[in-house]
């Protein structure tokens, strides 16, 4: 029996699969319903001009009657941004942001472009019913700054700070160039509008003497994590840029990625090209102790997606060896102390660079009954899988 619900092929090259991770409510005609968002972003690369195009579609995964995830599917994609509207996209995230409107969940989903810039979108879920050709309302809000000369880096990667409030919130980038950038962005509750101020930006990582790209980066704490093609990753204290407070190498290649924990501000996840996650708590670092150091998980690692509600489970997009799911053991008790792993659950349908992975997850709020599954997708093959994450 396959351990995947539901597949499609993408048109485009997609590297960044991206969840609302808890459902939310829409309203389709005379019909309402709980879904997961789940954004699918593209990047492509023209051999005959080198230029870079991307796209955006957002698929409505409905949450299956009865809490069982046997009959999840993808339904009808809504496209965002089409090829001729857009440069490649590496990266997205979303962050939920307040709402003017009673019953109406508002998001805001930002976008990493191969052009440079940082786009923001708002969705808003679950207003009143009209007889919109879609069960969403999306506004394009805005954009950081456009390198005009087009010979600019690329922006590889971004992630929202997890701990700031919902009118002002901040970002963290990463490029090509081996810089790293925080930015502001303000959100007014009673226009909807948006503005990216660009605050900081420094000279990262270099190899060779030579700047070399930041794969990922992520908040913990005052601290930006930042990882980079030259086999370190880097603390660096907010409020004083002009050197890392932490240089790491426990790597035996390039790190890939960085992940601040869901709930606890201590804690974070670095994976690497080495096929091995390292998992750290910012109280207790030390350039030679980490917490949990794994062994190889079948390939490089470019995602890592902590469970939105059981702490101890992160879902890992692990290149050519597929996805898993792991459980970690000791992680809540934790006072430095080492943690143990085990891989759950293994998911290989992927016949190419599984680049994106997320969790889609719901809690039942009358009965408290818990269901969950992940989707994913890869590079080459362009396939989009939704899958079983645990076994039964």
């Amino acid at each position: 029996m396959t351990d995947w619900m539901d597949a499609r092929i993408s048109d485009l090259n997609p590297c960044s699969l991206e969840t609302i991770t808890q459902s939310v409510e829409v309203i389709d005609g005379d019909d309402t319903s709980r879904v997961w968002p789940l954004m699918l972003s593209c990047y492509q690369l023209s051999e005959q001009n080198s230029t870079r195009c991307g796209s955006m579609e957002l698929h409505l995964v409905k949450v299956p009657d009865g809490g069982s995830p046997q009959s999840m599917e993808f339904g009808k994609p809504y496209t965002i941004l089409f090829p001729s509207e857009t440069s490649g996209i590496l990266d997205g995230k979303w962050t939920e942001v307040s709402s003017s409107t009673q019953n109406e969940s508002s998001w805001c989903f930002a976008t990493a472009h191969s052009t440079g810039e940082i786009r923001l979108q708002s969705f808003r879920f679950g207003g009143a019913s009209d007889q919109r050709e879609k069960p969403f309302r999306t506004t394009f809000l805005g954009q950081s700054e456009v390198d005009e000369t087009k010979n600019g880096p690329l922006c590889l990667s971004l992630n929202w700070d997890k701990t700031a409030n919902s009118d002002q919130k901040r970002i963290v980038s990463t490029y090509s160039n081996g810089t790293v950038e925080l930015h502001d962005v303000y959100f007014s509750s009673s226009t909807g509008a948006a503005n990216i101020v660009r605050k900081e930006a420094w000279q990262a990582h270099t190899l060779f003497q030579t700047p070399t790209e930041v794969w990922s980066a992520c908040i913990v704490q005052d601290s930006v994590v930042s990882c980079g093609d030259d086999g370190a990753y880097k603390l660096w204290d907010i409020r004083c840029l002009n050197k890392p407070s932490h240089v790491l190498r426990t790597f035996d290649a390039g790190v890939t990625c960085a992940s601040a924990h869901v709930a606890d501000p201590n804690i974070f996840a670095v994976g690497s090209y080495d096929e091995s996650i390292c998992i750290h708590d910012i109280r207790f670092m030390s350039d030679t102790h980490s917490l949990l150091k794994t062994g190889s998980l079948g390939g490089g690692i470019w995602r890592i997606k902590w469970h939105p509600y059981l702490h101890n489970l992160i879902l890992v997009g692990a290149m050519h060896g597929g996805c898993c799911v792991l459980e970690l053991e000791g992680l809540d008790i934790t006072e430095g102390s080492d943690v143990k792993h085990y891989i759950t659950k293994e998911f290989t349908a992927h016949e190419s660079m599984a680049y994106g992975a997320d969790w889609l997850c719901y809690k039942d709020p009358y009965t408290q009954k818990t269901m969950e599954a992940a989707a994913s997708c890869s590079f080459y093959d362009k396939s989009v899988y939704l899958w079983k994450s645990c076994d039964g």
